[in-house]
């Protein structure tokens, strides 16, 4: 049952990479759009039921889903504004480095 959890969105996965990939210079802009929504609707999706809501059931009250959803919501934006400003990768991969690292001080 888990090998099958695993296989089944990594076959999914490899095939839509594997379309991209081979097509990307011959579809049509509206096509890129229509399939870029999909799959923002598919983010969209599955990060509201697979987290938002059981973080809803398991907390008692509503306050640590919104704080961790603006949180999350706040370090996307930190992210592409750094990506936006700076396209350097150092730049990026040092940010990253000192994220995780002041996680880690703040959990432990």
């Amino acid at each position: 049952m888990i090998f099958l959890a695993i296989i089944i969105p990594l076959i999914g996965t490899t095939i839509g990479s594997m379309f991209v990939i081979l097509l990307k210079k011959n579809i049509n802009h509206k096509w890129i759009m229509l399939l870029e929504g999909f799959a923002a609707g598919v983010m969209l999706a599955a990060s509201i039921w697979s987290l938002l809501i059981p973080s809803l059931d398991l907390s008692k009250t509503v306050i640590p889903t919104v704080i961790g959803f603006i949180l999350g919501m706040n370090l996307l934006l930190i992210f592409e504004v750094i990506y936006k400003k700076n396209k350097d990768i150092n730049m990026i991969i040092n940010f990253f480095k000192l994220y995780h690292s002041l996680l880690l001080v703040f959990l432990f």
